[in-house]
């Protein structure tokens, strides 16, 4: 079976429970920390090393509230919290999250990879812009992988220590492989002249 095909090693979910990988770290996030404010699972998320991108503020203030629309997240007054709302997951939320950590798909051992996807077109980037781009992609990985490991030092109450030491290391690789491709692309240049 080819690996870009997408398949689920599951039961058919229905549409209103099925879960985007973003969807489903923010409800995963959210059980373990409930009951929580909106504003501290953005924080949350925003510190765990699965998030990438999806710590987006006002995306993700945009996806709680789908939750809550699809009633996989549920607002609760608490009297220890004032008149705050606080989120929890809820009982369909479980269920749904269930139902996703119960799939595996090619995809989740493997995911896309834009850096990759990027490649594909470098051939139209002159030497200097392939060297830049280069470059700006080792600082940008080395940034994030001082960050993982000033965090590594941190405790978690959601497990992200071994996602921490896993995220570590993916960008360690990565950061090997753009060294590897900034080496080979000087060397093929000095061969070429």
């Amino acid at each position: 079976m080819p690996p870009c095909l997408d398949i689920a090693v599951t039961a058919e979910r229905s549409p209103e429970t099925a879960l985007s990988q973003d969807e489903a770290l923010l409800l995963a996030i959210l059980r373990k920390l409930q009951p929580i404010s909106a504003e501290g699972l953005v924080v949350a998320l925003r510190k765990n090393p699965a998030c990438g991108a999806s710590g987006e503020g006002a995306r993700s203030h945009r996806q709680i509230d789908a939750l809550i629309v699809r009633e996989l997240a549920e607002q609760a007054i608490l009297r220890e919290a004032g008149k705050r709302p606080m989120l929890v997951c809820s009982p369909k939320g479980r269920g749904a999250l269930r139902d996703w950590a119960l799939a595996i798909r090619h995809a989740d051992i493997l995911p896309a990879d834009p850096v990759q996807t990027k490649l594909l077109a470098f051939d139209l980037l002159s030497f200097s812009e392939q060297a830049d781009w280069l470059d700006k992609a080792e600082t940008i990985a080395e940034t994030q992988l001082d960050g993982l490991r000033a965090a590594s030092e941190d405790y978690s109450p959601y497990g992200a220590l071994s996602s921490t030491a896993e995220a570590r290391d993916s960008l360690e690789a990565r950061l090997n492989w753009l060294r590897a491709l900034k080496f080979d692309l000087v060397r093929n240049r000095e061969r070429t002249g």
